[in-house]
């Protein structure tokens, strides 16, 4: 599969192309993971005909675009936004609205091909302005986004047995007590929770799909028996109802204290977690 894009540069009171250029790109591993989900996503809730509904036919995973005012690495594993990107706007569907940072998708000149589609999306002269490094294909629902929370449609994050318009979580894996922050071994699963002034930080391991032993069960309806539980306690106060971010790059959390003053000024104590030694880094 290879992918084929035309930039067309015109002048808007005349209509008068000022510039057109193609350029060859390469087309990343994304779908194929999208394709080919995790074993173990699918024993428990996964629609398999809900999601081969959603994904056929394969040009819908490709009907939105993402302007940048980076250069993209070229990799085939180069497939979600990072921290460098400097996004400028998208398309997806058709559009009329005063959001700067969206543009529209042409219906005239958008069609199949023999072994194809041929998307064709427009920017107004309002739209889309700065200097564009590179753009990427993405999904209908980030294309609609215009880079913030513009009609109902629009999502960043969705769930991957169910791409659609849906908000519903349909997929689960496990349960745990606490807050699910992330998956970085395989089938390990770590939570997060809050007891009696300690941090708990809880792993799943969820069933291998290929090695199935005789007492093995996959239920989601009671809780999953943790595999390791690490208590640390933070070198200040902490509520429970405080938010904390997790930065999946570094696999780090970060917890953060209540705002308290200190010679007339605003300041937040916090403290990061190494997700792999759960150690404060």
């Amino acid at each position: 599969m290879e992918g084929k894009a035309t930039l067309t540069l015109t002048e808007a009171g005349s209509g008068r192309v000022v510039r057109k250029f193609t350029e060859h790109n390469l087309v990343t591993d994304a779908v194929k993971r999208i394709l080919e989900p995790p074993l173990y996503t699918l024993i428990n809730s996964f629609d398999f005909r809900n999601f081969t509904k959603n994904v056929m036919p394969v040009y819908k995973l490709f009907s939105g675009i993402v302007l940048l005012g980076n250069t993209l690495e070229e990799r085939r594993d180069n497939v979600m936004i990072d921290n460098s990107c400097i996004p400028i706007a998208t398309a997806g569907g058709p559009y009329s609205g005063t959001n700067v940072c969206r543009g529209s998708l042409n219906e005239n000149e958008t069609y199949a091909t023999a072994n194809g589609y041929h998307f064709t999306w427009d920017f107004g002269t309002d739209k889309a302005n700065g200097v564009i490094k590179s753009i990427a294909l993405t999904s209908r629902f980030f294309g609609d986004s215009g880079l913030g929370e513009v009609n109902a449609g629009a999502k960043i994050i969705m769930d991957p047995s169910n791409i659609s318009g849906n908000y519903d979580v349909t997929t689960k894996i496990c349960t745990g007590r606490g807050v699910y922050i992330g998956t970085y071994e395989d089938r390990t699963h770590i939570y997060v929770a809050y007891k009696d002034g300690k941090i708990m930080f809880v792993k799943y391991r969820s069933v291998d799909p290929l090695a199935i032993k005789i007492n093995d069960i996959s239920t989601t309806s009671i809780y999953a028996d943790p595999v390791s539980i690490t208590e640390l306690e933070l070198p200040f106060s902490y509520s429970s109802i405080m938010k904390f971010f997790v930065d999946p790059t570094k696999r780090v959390v970060y917890f953060f204290s209540s705002v308290y003053k200190d010679n007339g000024k605003n300041c937040v104590r916090y403290v990061g977690v190494d997700l792999k030694s759960f150690t404060f880094t």
